[in-house]
């Protein structure tokens, strides 16, 4: 499948705002109009349609950060193939979505463009809160779009809108250390530990017992 797919119909859904129960009742297509009838009653397309493919698990109007996800996914590749990306099926509760990924062996710790995120408050799928899409990755960061968010760049489950987001690679690896030895300040690794990725130590003291350096100018034949 083709990643930059889904990623850009997410990409195009950024500003997208969720409509309130007046605006909705007064006029249910208000529904398609990016920014018009704001409100915070979770009334929104990504739901809408998706309660329409599958009614028994996807809820309308209900918190809506996985159906945007489903339903970027729906229309980059369609129903049954969007189904099998997200491991057998979809569900607009983040816990049941994580627990596909993890029975079917898929979940890691190293986002990678095109992936399904998921953010947990206890390390495991049954205290996932908030998923989105990951459309860029580098050396420090890993750039997501997400549904039911806000702009500021930190996790916000139910903040009504579709969003652009940028999360601290570490911040999200608390479990795993990357010990990097160098005789000199590599540049790339002097970078990557003053913007927090990786820690930097000087070792100024020698090792007990270790042999002095003798350093030997000898005259070429």
């Amino acid at each position: 499948m083709d990643k930059n797919k889904v990623i850009q119909i997410a990409l195009n859904e950024v500003g997208y705002l969720e409509k309130s129960k007046s605006a909705y009742q007064k006029n249910p297509n208000i529904i398609y109009d990016k920014t018009q009838g704001a409100g915070e009653d979770n009334y929104q397309k990504y739901g809408y349609e998706m309660h329409k493919i599958y009614p028994a698990v996807m809820d309308f109007p209900a918190p809506w950060c996985d159906a945007f996800v489903d339903w970027c996914m729906v229309k980059a590749y369609n129903t049954s193939n969007a189904k099998e990306i997200l491991c057998g099926n979809f569900d607009d509760y983040t816990v049941n979505s994580c627990k596909y990924y993890e029975k079917a062996n898929r979940l890691d710790t190293n986002p990678q463009i095109g992936d399904q995120v998921f953010f947990t408050k206890n390390g495991k799928s049954s205290g996932c809160y908030h998923t989105g899409l990951v459309y860029n990755v580098d050396d420090n960061y890993f750039y997501t779009v997400e549904g039911n968010t806000s702009n500021a760049n930190i996790v916000v489950a139910n903040g009504g809108c579709v969003a652009k987001k940028k999360y601290l690679i570490k911040s999200y690896k608390n479990n795993i250390d990357v010990l990097t030895l160098s005789a000199t300040p590599i540049p790339r690794t002097l970078q990557m530990s003053l913007a927090g990725v990786r820690s930097l130590s000087l070792i100024e003291t020698p090792p007990v017992d270790r042999y002095p350096i003798q350093t030997y100018v000898l005259e070429e034949n």
